[in-house]
């Protein structure tokens, strides 16, 4: 009877488990056909920029500068490497670089995934929890992340093919993590983190944060600073030849950008930052994205400053176990404050813009990390209380009903916002398809019928752009299909 009560005990764990995985997975996979089903094959907005680097390189005329030239704030030398790999090899199938999008959130996945499990399993036999139990706990924390790392929110980055230089910096961040929580010397390390902190760099401005993000990553305590100081100067130097190489001729495209408006209107900048932060979980709902984004993104900013003065008061054991989902929560304010810089005087109805969401969601993501290392570091006090009064035959209590009430609800309120939010999204990717479809026809007929206000509405407002370069991208195959010349339809436009 025991071998049986047994083996039906392990049977239920693994089947338990099984289901767990497939959870865990499911979101990466829905994400994947919703790019394969929404996405369209048609250059649009910011692409018909790439399109005259594609046009130099078909013509032999390409250079270094212009692969380095910056493009708004940003130096995209990466992005467009990979950009004219992919055009050669599918004639400039602009899905294939939506799959780009979704191979770097996959990384991203794999990689917090596999740290989630260092930093929650550290100094485990403290907590008195079966090895399956971590698992299970660990599955349960990817799973999720994973709603937020392949959220459909956003609709904008992942239906935009270039647009995955949005997803370089944190995928370069989450590596960098990973390389510093192994036990290799600590120069390779540096080695490490510089190639990759140079990758986000040159892939869109706010790469630049790595850099900083990092250091106490690197460098966790103020001892090892000084033991391994070498290694410290070999960092900053390295991010001052970067940062020297990313402003040599740098000169800013954005005229009206005043960093002023902040200080003059910080209330308004405050608003800004905790809307950008909620903007993820704020949509779908009967009240205003603007009101919604603003509560959550306080509730979220609040339980990260919370935490964090928790975990700096604890000691150095909970520091190092959560200085890497610290630094994934400052890469992400810290990139919504850069965008409150450039954005704020523009209203607050900029914050709501879906692009922004993949910076916004690693706040979210570090968050819940947080809270499951913290909140394991207090049971952990507990049954260490525990023992200790009972060993003096004392009678203890411990109120930890109002932790776990605490965190009921705020997984209650996570998984209601984001299910009102996921449906809108999808809604929103759609709507995208639709829209693609309309301009992809006016483009393919530009040559027998010009609809100008299709085409600024569907394609790019630049419709003279448009008109010099979409020939030529047709000669070199860029465009498939390719552009109509049908006689009847000449025809009908006579």
């Amino acid at each position: 009877m025991n071998l049986i009560y047994g083996l039906k005990n392990v049977l239920t764990r693994t089947f338990l488990e099984i289901i767990l995985i497939l959870l865990l997975i499911l979101p990466g996979i829905f994400l994947g056909f919703c790019i394969l089903k929404y996405g369209v094959n048609v250059p649009y907005l910011d692409q018909w920029a790439i399109a005259r680097i594609l046009l130099k390189v078909s013509d032999g005329t390409i250079s270094f500068q212009d692969l380095i030239a910056p493009y708004f704030e940003h130096r995209m030398f990466f992005p467009r490497l990979i950009i004219i790999a992919l055009a050669f090899l599918s004639n400039w199938n602009v899905k294939d670089e939506m799959l780009v999008s979704f191979g770097f959130a996959t990384l991203i996945s794999v990689n917090l995934f596999r740290y989630g499990g260092i930093s929650i399993n550290s100094g485990d036999s403290q907590f008195g929890f079966h090895q399956s139990k971590n698992l299970n706990l660990l599955i349960g924390l990817g799973i999720l992340t994973n709603l937020l790392i392949f959220s459909p929110i956003q609709w904008e980055n992942w239906l935009m093919g270039m647009y995955f230089k949005y997803f370089m910096p944190i995928a370069a961040i989450s590596s960098a993590i990973l390389i510093c929580s192994s036990r290799i010397k600590t120069l390779l390390k540096v080695f490490y983190c510089t190639i990759l902190s140079t990758f986000a760099t040159f892939s869109i401005a706010n790469g630049m944060i790595c850099w900083l993000v990092l250091f106490p990553v690197l460098f966790p305590t103020r001892q090892e600073i000084l033991a391994q100081i070498k290694a410290v100067w070999v960092w900053i130097i390295c991010f001052l030849l970067c940062l020297g190489f990313y402003l040599y001729n740098y000169k800013s495209p954005i005229k009206e950008f005043s960093p002023f408006f902040v200080v003059t209107h910080p209330i308004e900048a405050l608003n800004f930052l905790v809307a950008l932060l909620g903007t993820p979980l704020a949509f779908g709902s009967v009240f205003s994205p603007v009101l919604l984004s603003s509560v959550l993104g306080s509730i979220i900013f609040a339980l990260l400053f919370a935490i964090s003065i928790y975990i700096y008061q604890s000691g150095e054991m909970l520091w190092r176990r959560s200085i890497g989902w610290l630094a994934i929560a400052a890469y992400a304010i810290l990139s919504d404050a850069i965008i409150v810089l450039g954005r704020v005087y523009f209203g607050i109805e900029q914050a709501n813009t879906s692009r922004y969401t993949t910076f916004s969601i690693y706040a979210i993501v570090a968050l819940i990390y947080l809270i499951a290392i913290v909140a394991r570091e207090i049971y952990s006090e507990k049954i260490n209380m525990e023992r200790e009064q009972r060993s003096r035959q004392i009678p203890f209590s411990y109120p930890n009903n109002y932790l776990n009430q605490s965190l009921c609800v705020l997984l209650a309120i996570f998984l209601f916002s984001y299910t009102q939010t996921f449906s809108f999204s999808l809604n929103k990717m759609a709507e995208v398809r639709t829209s693609r479809l309309q301009g992809k026809a006016c483009l393919l007929a530009i040559k027998i019928l010009v609809e100008e206000d299709c085409l600024k509405q569907h394609i790019n407002p630049k419709l003279s752009v448009v008109k010099e370069r979409v020939e030529r991208l047709n000669d070199f195959g860029f465009l498939q299909p390719p552009l109509i010349k049908s006689p009847v339809l000449l025809n009908y436009r006579n």
